[in-house]
């Protein structure tokens, strides 16, 4: 499994995923602000992993992804989170 990311760990943006798209502009972007709880693991037939992560959203106005395509949870790929506290969270 990639990033061995598991069920149950906390997660947040990592710092790769969030350069490499132009999300990060300053130290205080690292994570995307947004910081939650894996609560599934998907592993598909091509070898991709995807998690189903649970945000928290206490004190903040804006809401997290809560549903995909057709009302289903929102998976994210595993390579583009890290645990939180993790090297690749704050690797700017």
């Amino acid at each position: 499994m990639s990033n061995d990311i598991r069920v149950g760990d906390p997660v947040a943006y990592s710092a790769e995923f969030l350069r490499n798209t132009g999300q990060i502009t300053s130290p205080d972007d690292v994570g995307g602000g947004w910081r939650g709880v894996v609560v599934d693991i998907h592993e598909l037939e091509d070898g991709l992993c995807m998690a189903t992560v649970e945000w928290d959203t206490t004190g903040r106005s804006a809401k997290a992804p809560r549903e995909g395509v057709g009302g289903g949870p929102v998976r994210i790929n595993v390579k583009n989170l890290a645990r939180v506290g993790s090297a690749a969270m704050y690797a700017l």
